[in-house]
Formats: C-alpha cells, sequence, structure tokens
C-alpha cells in the first residue's frame, strides 16, 4: 500500500497546514497550533543529532540574514556526528533520469556563514520557517516519486522567493550504513511486533486524519500524478501544452498551492540554478557563489495568496480567522490588552510617526510659510526699485548740473561748495536742484525699507533653514519608520532651497550695490 517517499512526506505539510487552519480552534489541532514564525523541520529516519542542534540550527539560520531561507543539504553520515563539523556537504548538481535527481555533491569548509546554493533542495534535512511549509507544501499528488521530489521542491521554494542554503556546520547526520543491513529495520520489528493490531495498523492511512480527507476529496479532479506531473510542472522534455488537455491539467498543476510561485520566473530559475529543464541538461556549474535574485515581497509572505489557491488550482476564499466575540474584546480592554486591528496604530505612536492629521498640519503652516515669504520678497523688491529709482535721479540732476565737474574737483581738494537756498541763476539750476532734492528724498526714504527688508530677510532665512533642518530631520525619522510622502518633501525642499538662493542673491545685489568711483559727486 506504500506510495513512495513523498507521498509520505506530504502528509506531514498536509497536518502542518491543518494546525494551521485551525490555530484557534484547541479542539481541531492535531498536534499542536501553527504560526507562520515558528520553525518547521523535515528529516529522513535513522537520524542522528549533535547537542543543542535545535538551538544552533536557529542561530544559523538568523546568519542567513534571511526569513525565506531554507536550510538544506544531504547530511553527513553517522559516524561523523560530533567529528569534522566545518565540513559541510553542498548540493549544486543534477542529472536526469525519468525526472530531476540530486547528483552528488561538494564540500564546504570553514564557512563563516551558510552558502547560498543555486536551489538545490535535500529531502533528508531541511530548516525553515513554517511559513515556508505553507507556501510550499510537499505535493501529496507525486504518487511512487522518488526521482524528482526534491528537484521540484527546490525550483519551487525559488519561485515562491525562498533560497536554499547549505547549512555552514554539520548538526544533523544519517546512518547510511548499518541500517541498509539491519533485517530488523527492512521488516519494521516483524519478530516481536503483536499481530493482532496488525490490522489496525494497517488502516492508519485510510480517512483516519482530517487533514487529509480534503486532499483526497479532490484527487478525481486530477488526471496527472507522480512522475508526469512533476515533469508538466517544470515542463521538463517538453512544453507539455500541445493538446487542450495538457494546456488544462498544466495550468491546474501550476496554478494550485503545489505549483510555481510567482515571485520568480522560469527564466530566472534557469539562469540562477544553471539548469536547462527543457534539454535535460545542466549548461553551467552553479558550485561556486551565487548572487541573490531579489523579489516583491507579498503580506504575511503570500501565504493568504497561497491557501487561496486550493488543491487543484481553483481560486477558493482563504480562510478568515474567528471572528472574536464581543465580550472578549471588552475583556480584552479591560485588561489594557490592544485589540489586533489597532495594534499597528500602538506600533507607529511607540515609534514617534505622526498621524496623516498632522502631516496636514505641517503642510498647512509650509503654505502660510511660503505666502509670506512671497509678501516680504514682494516688499523687497519694491524697497530695491525705489532705490535704483533714487539713484538714477540722483544721477541724471548731477549731471544736467554745469557745476558738477567743479564741485568734484573741490571735493577732491576738500572743499565742498553747495548753492545757498534761493541762490539760483537760472530756472535751469532751479530745476537741477529739484531733482537733486527729490533724489535725496527718495533715498532717504529707500534706506529704512531697505534695512527693514533686510532684517527681515535675515529672520526669514533664519526661519527657512531652521525649517529645512526640522524638515530633514522629520523626512529621516519617517524614511526610518517606513513612512514618507516623498513627493510632498521633494517640492517642499525645492521651494525652500529656491527661495533661499534667490534672497541670497538679491540681498547681495541690493543690499550693497557697486560703487563707481568714476561717476561719484
Amino acid at each position: 500500500q506504500s506510495m513512495g517517499p513523498t507521498y509520505a512526506r506530504s502528509k506531514l505539510s498536509a497536518m502542518v497546514h491543518w494546525d494551521y487552519i485551525n490555530r484557534n480552534k484547541t479542539d481541531e489541532v492535531d498536534l499542536q497550533a501553527v504560526n507562520e514564525q515558528d520553525y518547521c523541520m523535515q528529516i529522513d529516519s535513522h537520524m542522528n543529532f549533535s547537542k543543542s542542534f535545535d538551538t544552533r540550527l536557529i542561530e544559523m539560520h538568523h546568519r542567513t540574514k534571511n526569513d525565506y531561507a531554507v536550510l538544506s543539504t544531504y547530511v553527513t553520515d553517522i559516524e561523523s556526528n560530533d567529528q569534522d563539523e566545518r565540513t559541510v556537504p553542498n548540493l549544486c548538481m543534477v542529472t536526469f533520469t525519468g525526472s530531476i535527481r540530486n547528483w552528488g555533491t561538494k564540500e564546504c569548509k570553514y564557512l563563516v556563514r551558510p552558502k547560498l546554493t543555486n536551489a538545490m533542495w535535500g529531502a533528508g534535512l531541511s530548516f525553515h520557517r513554517c511559513h515556508g511549509e505553507l507556501v510550499v507544501p510537499v505535493d501529496p499528488y507525486l504518487d511512487n516519486v522518488f526521482d524528482g521530489e526534491e528537484g521540484s521542491r527546490g525550483i519551487r521554494f525559488f519561485t515562491h522567493g525562498y533560497d536554499v542554503y547549505t547549512p555552514d556546520i554539520v548538526l544533523v547526520t544519517h546512518d547510511y550504513k548499518t541500517h541498509q543491513g539491519n533485517p530488523v529495520v527492512h521488516t519494521w520489528g516483524r519478530g516481536k511486533h503483536n499481530r493482532q493490531n496488525e490490522d489496525e495498523d494497517l488502516k492508519l492511512g485510510e480517512g483516519k486524519w482530517k487533514w487529509s480527507e480534503e486532499i483526497e476529496k479532490s484527487r478525481p479532479e486530477l488526471s496527472v500524478f507522480g512522475t508526469d506531473r512533476v515533469n508538466m510542472l517544470l515542463g521538463i522534455g517538453s512544453h507539455h501544452n500541445s493538446t487542450e488537455r495538457e494546456r488544462k491539467e498544466l495550468d491546474l498543476i501550476r496554478n494550485s498551492r503545489f505549483g510555481l510561485g510567482t515571485k520568480r520566473t522560469m527564466e530566472q530559475v534557469r539562469e540562477f540554478t544553471g539548469i536547462d529543464l527543457l534539454n535535460k541538461k545542466m549548461e553551467s556549474n552553479k558550485c561556486g557563489n551565487n548572487f541573490w535574485v531579489q523579489f516583491e515581497e507579498s503580506s504575511n509572505y503570500g501565504v493568504q495568496e497561497v491557501l487561496a489557491r486550493g488543491n487543484v488550482g481553483k481560486v477558493l476564499e482563504p480562510p478568515k480567522p474567528e471572528e472574536r466575540k464581543a465580550e472578549e474584546v471588552v475583556l480584552e480592554e479591560q485588561k489594557g490588552v490592544v485589540p489586533p486591528e489597532h495594534v499597528e496604530e500602538v506600533v507607529e505612536e511607540q515609534k514617534g510617526v505622526e498621524p496623516p492629521e498632522h502631516h496636514a498640519e505641517e503642510e498647512k503652516e509650509a503654505d502660510q510659510l511660503e505666502q509670506e515669504l512671497q509678501e516680504e520678497d514682494q516688499v523687497l523688491k519694491n524697497a530695491l526699485k525705489q532705490h535704483k529709482t533714487a539713484k538714477k535721479s540722483k544721477k541724471k540732476s548731477i549731471l544736467m548740473d554745469p557745476n558738477h565737474r567743479d564741485m568734484g574737483r573741490k571735493k577732491k581738494r576738500g572743499v565742498v561748495l553747495a548753492a545757498a537756498p534761493g541762490d539760483y541763476s537760472s530756472p535751469d539750476d532751479l530745476l537741477h536742484s529739484n531733482r537733486f532734492e527729490r533724489a535725496k528724498h527718495l533715498l532717504d526714504n529707500a534706506k529704512p525699507q531697505m534695512r527693514h527688508a533686510a532684517e527681515v530677510l535675515k529672520t526669514k532665512e533664519e526661519a527657512l533653514l531652521a525649517g529645512a533642518v526640522r524638515l530633514k530631520e522629520k523626512e529621516a525619522e519617517m524614511i526610518s519608520n517606513g513612512k514618507v510622502d516623498y513627493q510632498f518633501f521633494g517640492f517642499v525642499s525645492v521651494v525652500v532651497l529656491l527661495l533661499c538662493c534667490y534672497f541670497f542673491i538679491t540681498s547681495k545685489q541690493g543690499g550693497k550695490p557697486k560703487r563707481d568711483h568714476k561717476k561719484r559727486s
């Protein structure tokens, strides 16, 4: 009645899936409630472990600095347990039989952190976050599959955004020799076995577990199983889309929750793994250093997206958590427990992130400051205009005065001559004098306005600089918290910078006009 190792391992994935869906229902949980951030570990039979292997595997997972990391390899022989921890087998090569199969291993020595592989995954050891088990479960429809299990799941991990790493130390080992020659193992201990319970044991897999019922109910809707299903999924040896039936089955397989992911494409698979699946060959050696392939991350690791696909590719409604009763919410509020729907707001308050209404107030203040600056700019322009008009009038009146050369010469000698009031030899002299007085009057009136404008400009420049500093600090804070409106800050920064430059230039030109020593009087 056995259907192969892949089918057996799919039972574990199904149980994890069941305990995740029913994590809030104590009576329905089969083993224990599962959450996305828990750790899941898959191993073979006949394994041994180093001391504190569990905590050390978690520490190793942290060293990848990748929450999508999958620690996996063909583990060392049991004789090396607690012996040579720094020499680790590294999967990186495949061959093709009826399907894709891992072929041999290389060795890595003295790794300082787990090594990124070319998506080569080994079923004998797989350690990852449990959201990886939910997003990339073992396919329960790979009946009697041995070759094809590891290659297909490694590529599925990669297309869903997960990365397979070779462990940097040996913590798990396997008995490759003893159990293969042990008749007790092959007969599963039938010598002293209580044969009265044998019939009951044989029925363990027949509808006993609730988590297998849904999977078995979907089986009649499929027509391709086992090795053919692996080859169709990955496009091994053919595109498998020559007939309408093949195209339909291919869509069902790839769009089910046991299919390919949407984070990385099959073209990226070929480039990253060095495997030409269509022509069944290794194109390039990827046993050395590999470069991580980026992808766009989904919320909650994409768990809900994958679960919504269903077992055969149907789009189902994602499972919803149980609605909390009103009395439970009241009780939690009395205890000071923050309801889940308000957790994000509390976290933002703790991080110092201001709510949206605060951003509106800041925008209003910025607009008001900009309007004040524009008004002061207009005052400054008017003062500069009056100053220039006064200078032109004074210059014109002096040039039209026939005595301006004598005045200039006498001034050079230290004597300044000025006509007495009413002492004019002609009407033209009176006209020139009036123009001179008017220009002087305009200059006298313009100077206080210029001084006032300069003081206002200085004050506004200081306010602008202080505002720019505050905006910069606010922008850095919001960037660190992941909430920033780049368009708004970019616009305000450009406006502030342009205004500062304009006021600086105009203050240099208007505050200290150049003196023409050749034409002064």
